[in-house]
């Protein structure tokens, strides 16, 4: 009898870190559904036009914490916002394209608009440099031809770094107003030399919430190796 309340207490142990490892990363299993979106193919065929004859890779990723936050202030604007325009702010396509000179990364929406690029460079290649003005002057200029307001943006953070003979400029813009509660759009852009070599759109969630759900993680995580590990039938 002792041995079957033990098994049975074990169970729930697995159990109980089992649900709540589903809860707490339900983004991973597609708890939001998709929307409609260019299939694999589709999207390889748009990005090969543009980059013929070179390696294309596809697949649709998810901003999960985005989601997890979303949940966690429970109002019906955050689960809308990212419904809205083919929820371009939770899921979008990540393509990569190899060439002879590097890796390039482009993000689109569900339905194959650009939202984003990055480009390796490598640290041998020498563009001329420009100064923090003429750079920020550029990452400007870039951000009005995506269509963006820049009267809506400020700059959170700035580093330049010195690559061999070469200087990048690192930048961070953040939106002025939240997407929904403590959550903001970001652009990250990088200038090498006198080129734009990166710009990515991204939703900050608040630091405080990430350690909050990585404690939770972890202590879910705990529970369900308890239950696996006293389950054992050598235990």
């Amino acid at each position: 009898m002792m041995l079957k309340q033990k098994t049975m207490l074990n169970l729930g142990f697995l159990m109980t870190g089992l649900v709540l490892c589903f809860l707490y990363f339900k983004p991973v299993f597609g708890i939001l559904d998709l929307p409609p979106h260019l299939g694999y193919e589709q999207m390889i065929r748009q990005v090969a036009q543009v980059h013929p004859g070179l390696q294309v890779s596809a697949q649709v990723s998810a901003q999960s914490d985005l989601e997890l936050y979303a949940r966690y202030v429970k109002t019906d604007e955050a689960m809308t916002t990212l419904r809205d325009d083919h929820a371009k702010h939770l899921y979008r396509w990540y393509v990569q394209v190899n060439q002879d000179s590097g890796q390039s990364i482009y993000e689109y929406t569900l339905d194959g608009r650009p939202l984003g690029f990055s480009h390796e460079v490598k640290d041998n290649v020498y563009f001329p440099p420009v100064s923090e003005q003429d750079a920020q002057s550029m990452i400007y200029d870039h951000i009005k031809k995506e269509g963006l307001n820049i009267d809506q943006w400020e700059i959170k953070s700035y580093e330049k770094k010195q690559v061999e003979k070469r200087q990048d400029h690192y930048f961070r813009l953040q939106k002025k107003d939240p997407l929904f509660a403590m959550a903001y759009e970001q652009i990250s852009l990088v200038v090498s030399g006198d080129h734009i070599t990166g710009f990515l759109r991204q939703v900050h969630v608040p630091d405080d919430f990430m350690i909050k759900m990585n404690e939770v993680r972890q202590s879910n995580q705990v529970l369900t190796y308890i239950g696996m590990i006293e389950c054992l039938p050598w235990h």
